[in-house]
Order: C-alpha cells, then sequence, then structure tokens
C-alpha cells in the first residue's frame, strides 16, 4: 500500500474525474506515492486513482483488475479500511 491512501466520497464521479489533474497536483505536493479511493454513491463503486506505476502495479495485483489512464473501476465500493484489511492479509508485513 502507499503511504498516501485518501478517500474521497461523493455522489457523482464525473465532475472529480474531469478535474483528474487537479487531484494529482494536490496528491503529488504531498508525495509521489499515493492513491485515492473515489467512492460514487450513485454508481455504487469505488474507483482508485493513482499516477505512480508501481502503485498501480501493487494494486492491480490486489484487485486482478487493470488501471486504465490512471483509474481503476471496482465492482463495488470499498473502503479504505477494507483495501488496507485485504493487503494485509494477502501481505503481512
Amino acid at each position: 500500500m502507499p503511504p498516501i491512501f485518501a478517500q474521497l466520497t461523493i455522489w457523482d464521479k464525473d465532475s472529480i474525474l474531469e478535474s483528474k489533474q487537479i487531484i494529482y497536483e494536490t496528491l503529488n505536493s504531498i508525495g509521489t506515492k499515493w492513491m485515492l479511493n473515489l467512492i460514487c454513491l450513485k454508481d455504487e463503486k469505488s474507483y482508485l486513482i493513482a499516477k505512480d506505476i508501481e502503485v498501480q502495479d501493487n494494486i492491480e495485483k490486489l484487485f486482478h483488475e487493470k488501471f486504465q489512464n490512471g483509474i481503476m473501476k471496482l465492482d463495488n465500493v470499498w473502503l479504505r479500511k477494507e483495501i488496507i484489511k485485504l493487503s494485509l492479509k494477502i501481505n503481512p508485513q
């Protein structure tokens, strides 16, 4: 898991994803290894956003899904604590 792991819950993801560059700049100002769990209540899904290739690779292994343009769409809503729990179950450290 990246050291910076943010979570944002919103009704509709579209306006946020249109401003993806602002998310990149804001989280990159904190550090380069980050991930955002964007929970969209309207879609009832989580969208994981990460720019760093190493972070993307690790998350792809965790969920067996692929990032497309820095975004991974999950089948349902995942809370940050559930993602961390899954990660620790697979790779306890």
